[in-house]
């Protein structure tokens, strides 16, 4: 990590440049936790960092900004291929903007923000994504058995931190389950109070609801 500006005598304010080519993203949550007096990162999430950020303003409220890309990145058993995107920290939030997650083929896309002045803090992520793997969302789910075909999303993840809430309208493309094909299809999947509902749920002409 590169670490290079002023501080200014007198009023303390800085004025610094923060550049990694590459460090363990545990040493950025690190350093946001100790700008922002909390931790933000959840503990499960996981990858290679690089960065680019300036630091400024005085201690009081310091304002971090920057782009920031991770590859690969887990969160958990969900992995994606790479992260990047510019976050802003200042005046106890949290911003994020042209934000992209690789899958494979796909990509979504979000921004949003964290609201650091609540003691869980608050969420608000907008996103859209097209040609996502179904493979990697079975996979991430634990399913046994072959699915194939691609998806797409637009939503809101909202809540807390400690309790998402998702909004999503979901559309499938040549979806195929064991072999068997299914063909196009589409769902509205919710997550309140810690409950997952995707109702209806439309593939291959049946509609259902889990």
């Amino acid at each position: 990590v590169s670490w290079q500006g002023t501080l200014a005598l007198g009023s303390w304010i800085p004025q610094w440049a923060v550049a990694s080519p590459g460090v363990p993203l545990e040493a950025v949550s690190s350093l946001l936790a100790g700008w922002v007096g909390q931790p933000l990162l959840p503990e499960s999430l996981s990858g290679t960092a690089v960065f680019d950020l300036t630091i400024s303003g005085p201690f009081t409220d310091l304002t971090v900004a920057g782009p920031v890309a991770l590859s690969p990145v887990c969160l958990g058993p969900i992995e994606a291929d790479a992260l990047e995107g510019e976050i802003n920290l200042s005046q106890g939030a949290l911003r994020f903007s042209h934000g992209k997650l690789a899958l494979g083929s796909g990509t979504i896309r979000f921004s949003g923000e964290l609201d650091l002045k609540q003691a869980s803090p608050g969420l608000r992520l907008d996103y859209a994504g097209r040609s996502l793997p179904l493979s990697r969302f079975a996979r991430w789910a634990g399913l046994k058995f072959p699915l194939e075909g691609t998806g797409a999303v637009t939503g809101v993840l909202s809540g807390s931190l400690d309790r998402p809430e998702l909004d999503a309208q979901l559309k499938f493309e040549g979806v195929s389950v064991v072999g068997l094909p299914l063909g196009q299809g589409e769902a509205h999947a919710t997550l309140q109070h810690q409950v997952l509902r995707v109702e209806p749920l439309t593939l291959g002409g049946v509609s259902g609801s889990l």
